[in-house]
């Protein structure tokens, strides 16, 4: 059987790719899970492509604002600085993507707070929810973790502005620790 041409499959999703044509049988009785996507594959001509993790999605919580990270999100930071911890109600925890990566529906019901010269943070403007934090003179922002749906498929990798802390958590997770 020949490709199907009219066929087009992603060739890769950031890091996070599912090559097709490595999936084998176990069961030489019966095919496994793999082996049927394996050998549709075969069929379609995509045996040697890879298959796209979907995007990651999230939303406000009234569903006003919602988007679509196009890229795997790198990053995970837990900030404490007073800020965060003023908007949050405890400490922010958030990834970081390119721009354009950030795909938002509802853009209208964003409202941008400028919270300092160099820093801007987003919210619904309907139900509060805190989304996006934002360098203005910087080509990335950082997605708030809480706010997307389903696993993110990331953990936190540090803690920082440690020294704004409250005293009544501790940070015990072995996560490195930035005073700012």
């Amino acid at each position: 059987m020949t490709p199907n041409p009219s066929l087009k499959a992603p060739t890769h999703y950031g890091s996070h790719a599912w090559p097709l044509g490595r999936l084998r049988s176990s069961s030489a009785a019966r095919p496994s899970a793999s082996a049927s996507v394996a050998g549709l594959a075969r069929t379609l001509g995509l045996a040697n492509t890879h298959i796209a993790m979907p995007a990651l999605r999230g939303s406000c919580q009234c569903g006003s604002v919602s988007f679509a990270l196009s890229e795997q999100p790198t990053e995970a930071t837990a900030c404490h600085c007073v800020q965060c911890r003023k908007q949050s109600g405890h400490f922010f925890a958030s990834v970081n993507l390119p721009k354009a990566a950030v795909s938002i529906v509802g853009e209208q019901y964003i409202t941008w707070y400028q919270s300092s010269p160099k820093v801007r943070r987003g919210f619904c403007s309907k139900c509060g929810s805190w989304l996006f934090w934002e360098p203005v003179l910087r080509d990335w922002t950082s997605v708030a973790l809480g706010s997307i749906d389903g696993p993110t498929g990331v953990q936190l990798e540090r803690h920082i502005f440690v020294a704004s802390k409250r005293d009544y958590y501790a940070i015990a997770d072995g996560l490195p620790q930035n005073e700012r």
